[in-house]
């Protein structure tokens, strides 16, 4: 009761003085509150208290890839949206169009927008200093599809490719086929 919704909130160094723990402490209280829907964050503004809870809860989770053309990802979306409807959440679409700096745009849009959790699968890139792994190391609930990443801890449902590829050709051989293509797009 002491800060009024939307009121913005003291920055981590002046809470540290204020009340003698450390800045790990503060960052750590702040995740959590913001995870819990207390507070929210504005790059470059700061943090605020969050609006009163309304009577009617949203549960979001986005769901980032990087280009929708075919049917395989119509079937990846359908099937998290399936999933997802089951426990009573809605799904927020979104298309990175394979580029970093969108998908970096498009997850700072989903935490504005306070998505419980973001489904992903992320451009190919070896940038380590992304949105993706921002939210990783503050323990935001993510979700990787068809990559993994160095350093990144975070739930994934990898295809095993090589695993895949070596059990068709194991079955071929043993049918006695001997000249077997791999096509691949």
């Amino acid at each position: 009761g002491e800060w009024q919704p939307h009121e913005r909130l003291p920055s981590e160094p002046e809470l540290v003085g204020q009340l003698g723990v450390s800045r790990a402490t503060i960052r750590k209280a702040f995740d959590t509150a913001e995870r819990e829907r207390l507070i929210y964050r504005v790059a470059g503004k700061g943090t605020f208290v969050e609006a009163e809870p309304s009577s009617i809860s949203r549960r979001l989770v986005g769901f980032v890839i990087p280009r929708f053309r075919s049917t395989f990802d119509s079937h990846l979306l359908l099937g998290v949206e399936q999933v997802l409807k089951a426990h009573e959440y809605q799904v927020l679409f979104c298309n990175s169009e394979r580029r970093v700096e969108e998908e970096n745009r498009l997850l700072a849009g989903l935490i504005r927008d306070r998505v419980d959790g973001i489904v992903i699968w992320p451009v190919q890139s070896d940038d380590l200093n992304r949105e993706l792994f921002h939210l990783s190391v503050r323990g935001f609930p993510l979700v990787l599809m068809d990559r993994a990443f160095p350093y990144l801890e975070a739930d994934s449902a990898l295809a095993d490719n090589f695993g895949g590829a070596y059990a068709a050709t194991q079955h071929l051989i043993e049918l006695g086929h001997q000249k077997i293509a791999f096509l691949a797009r």
